[in-house]
């Protein structure tokens, strides 16, 4: 299981352990189950130049460390909703799509939260709990 709270969350955190400890996880057999909880902010931001959206904005998930300075004085960016899809489909094709997706909200929050990004319950600048489980009946 791993465990992302508050500093510890960050864009690199959050996309990194993404990969290595479901994605590349030799241990996560196919169709294992994979829960992975979420709970904390997302935001819209505008589309970067190239990307199509219907209203010019994408939607992103907040890490911890979004909008702060990263080694080249550049703003650490949110994980777009882009992004965020490619993690899924590649973890579905390597382990299987037998994955449950919870999602906890904030009461007080701006974003799109009803877009397909959120329905998809993904990870947290807040909580990040990954875990797989066998189950068996």
């Amino acid at each position: 299981m791993v465990y992302l709270c508050n500093e510890a969350a960050t864009r690199d955190a959050i996309l990194s352990q993404f990969r290595r400890h479901l994605i590349e996880n030799p241990q996560i057999k196919q169709g294992d189950a994979i829960i992975i909880y979420y709970a904390g902010h997302g935001g819209r931001v505008d589309a970067p130049s190239g990307w199509t959206s219907s209203d010019g904005k994408i939607e992103t998930i907040c890490p911890h460390d979004e909008w702060m300075l990263d080694l080249e004085g550049n703003a650490i960016p949110g994980i777009p909703d882009r992004t965020i899809n490619e993690l899924l489909r590649r973890l579905a094709s390597e382990k299987g799509n037998n994955i449950v997706r919870v999602l906890i909200r904030p009461m007080f929050s701006h974003s799109k939260l009803d877009s397909w990004l959120f329905r998809l319950l993904f990870l947290t600048p807040v909580t990040l709990v990954v875990s797989r489980a066998r189950i068996r009946l």
